[in-house]
């Protein structure tokens, strides 16, 4: 039976597999409890307490599940998050031609063809040296794809992110749940230091 420590391991590959609610991890040791039977509640009570909470059901409820497999059968754990960490590639896993492809990529997307139009100049005239010219695409992407209020405005406007919403929450925003942003706009803010408001999901 899975002991302390293969908790712990199986805690770390959760992060590593980024669950996108924090509370997943809980809910992981959850199912982990329930199923040595140390938790007197049913199975069905329990995943409709999930489902009453409304956040993340989908997920909360796979975290429930690998609980329980972590529980009942260590070997099949291993198995499955070996199976997903390995198909995630880190940027330090990348080979520079990937890497450079990957970064391009993003800076289409962020400011067009112009960008990469720079990015790739710049690297033309990088050293043929491997790591010293690793070390500039990404620096430099960095450089070219700034995180400005304007490109969080961007990313907030990209029809993923509320796809990504509707992965984490049931129901139809502004029926179900309510979306709110905090905004600081120069055309609004009349001091030297900017002080954010808070506007609704019509933004």
């Amino acid at each position: 039976m899975c002991k302390t420590p293969c908790v712990v391991a199986m805690l770390k590959r959760s992060r590593s597999v980024s669950w996108a609610i924090p509370s997943a991890q809980i809910i992981l040791m959850l199912g982990f409890a329930w199923q040595l039977g140390l938790v007197p509640v049913s199975h069905a009570a329990l995943m409709r307490a999930l489902e009453l909470n409304n956040v993340a059901v989908t997920t909360n409820k796979l975290a429930f599940a690998i609980g329980r497999l972590a529980a009942a059968d260590t070997k099949a754990l291993e198995s499955l998050t070996s199976h997903v960490l390995a198909e995630r590639v880190t940027q330090a896993e990348m080979t520079l031609d990937k890497l450079i492809r990957d970064r391009e990529t993003r800076l289409l997307t962020y400011g067009g063809f112009k960008y990469v139009k720079r990015y790739r100049a710049l690297l033309s005239q990088a050293s043929s040296n491997e790591e010293v010219k690793r070390a500039i695409a990404i620096t430099f992407y960095k450089l070219l794809a700034v995180k400005d209020e304007y490109e969080v405005a961007r990313l907030h406007a990209d029809p993923s992110f509320r796809a990504a919403l509707s992965a984490q929450f049931e129901g139809v925003a502004g029926d179900d749940y309510t979306l709110k942003f905090n905004l600081a706009p120069p055309s609004l803010t009349h001091s030297e230091v900017p002080k954010k408001k808070v506007f609704g999901q019509w933004m």
